[in-house]
């Protein structure tokens, strides 16, 4: 029988504003659609937006390459509307994205614990990070009493858990009291197989073009990414895109890009918001990626920075420890921003000859992160529920 998941996304594509959630799961119904029954339920919007995508039928089954996808109005998903998208369905599980999110893992538990959804039916909630200290600590006392209220009323018992690394896996037991079953399948990364090398921006000794392409968001770090900058020593263009989710926190940022540096010859832009098709054509004319991030569970952008030919200098709160190691880029702790700063001195120091062998390096370690097939595999065991990995 074929697995049918009723997947309950939030953001899903044409979106792109809710960063790495977002391209896991389309990667995922992508690679796996031909051997799952894949029904997505996702907002008509995306992240912070108030109008609808364009073109976009809502309120109602879309048929797609390899699954199928309605598009709901965010206050449309109530609990009865819950109930009837289940019943039509008639999927043999539920995927929700995000323990946080009200509509599309919440609602779903709330039904579950209530007996108006059967335990029969499998829950698989996939945190997607929420659950690293960086994440928890963001509108920390409100998650905390959601916890609290969540655990006294055994809401996610027998829940299902999709953990993508053992660290998460961790938090997940840590964090949450049901225990339930924990999976973990690594998240699927874009298909290298798509790319090849090449470099469109000339790289010249004393010249360095940095790419930043995140959410601005506390949590991302551009702050600490644009102070790392201003200390290095060239002509060096520090380029940012990405949506801006807190306007609060980008004004700051803006001000700190804009204060002076005697002696610095640093140029700090605003490239705007990337579709998703254009993330890593943009890492292609960068030179390096710097990214010290707060944290991250994947961090399908270092991969497509790397897929770019980019070296990537990140922060020790991602799963890229090896880096340094593989002669792609730097995994650096988060305080330290002399050793951040040191790292990008040396690439734009760096002559033609020197850069383009690292550049390739990084380019072919991006070809050989990628296990699909075993990767697959492993997730069509996580919606059949044929095994239990424990961490």
């Amino acid at each position: 029988m074929t697995p049918r998941i009723l997947v309950l996304a939030g953001y899903f594509e044409p979106g792109h504003k809710g960063g790495g959630p977002v391209q896991s799961l389309s990667n995922l119904v992508e690679a796996i659609g031909n051997n799952v029954d894949f029904r997505v339920v996702a907002n008509d919007r995306d992240l912070g937006d108030t109008k609808p995508y364009p073109n976009i039928i809502a309120k109602q089954w879309l048929e797609r390459m390899r699954y199928k996808i309605i598009y709901l109005p965010p206050r449309r998903l109530s609990a009865r509307r819950m109930l009837r998208l289940i019943r039509e369905v008639n999927p043999t599980a539920i995927y929700g994205t995000g323990f946080f999110a009200y509509r599309y893992s919440i609602l779903p538990a709330i039904l579950r614990r209530l007996g108006l959804i059967s335990k029969a039916l499998p829950l698989i909630i996939a945190p997607r990070g929420e659950f690293s200290p960086s994440a928890l600590a963001h509108r920390a006392w409100k998650k905390r009493a959601f916890l609290h209220v969540a655990k006294l009323l055994k809401l996610h018992s027998g829940v299902t858990w999709h953990a993508t690394t053992a660290a998460e896996a961790m938090q997940i037991l840590e964090t949450v009291d049901e225990r339930g079953d924990v999976h973990i399948v690594q998240n699927l990364a874009a298909d290298p197989s798509l790319y090849e090398w090449t470099k469109e921006t000339p790289k010249l000794k004393g010249q360095l073009d940095v790419a930043w392409v995140s959410r601005v968001h506390p949590i991302k770090n551009l702050a600490e990414a644009i102070r790392i900058v201003q200390r290095v020593r060239g002509d060096v263009t520090f380029t940012i895109f990405g949506p801006v989710e807190d306007a609060k926190y980008w004004s700051e940022c803006v001000a700190l890009a804009h204060s002076p540096r005697p002696g610095r010859r640093v140029v700090v832009k605003y490239g705007g918001e990337v579709a998703h098709q254009d993330v890593v054509p943009t890492f292609q004319k960068a030179h390096v990626f710097l990214f010290p991030t707060s944290g991250e569970n994947f961090g399908h952008v270092i991969i497509e920075a790397l897929m770019g030919g980019c070296p990537v200098i990140t922060s020790d709160q991602t799963p890229w420890h090896d880096l340094e190691r593989e002669g792609v880029g730097f995994s650096i702790p988060l305080r330290d921003e002399n050793r951040f700063v040191e790292v990008l001195q040396n690439y734009a120091d760096m002559t033609a000859e020197e850069y383009e062998d690292v550049s390739r390096k990084a380019f072919e370690y991006s070809r050989r992160q990628a296990d699909r097939p075993r990767e697959i595999r492993e997730y069509r065991a996580l919606f059949k529920q044929e095994a239990t990995v424990q961490p």
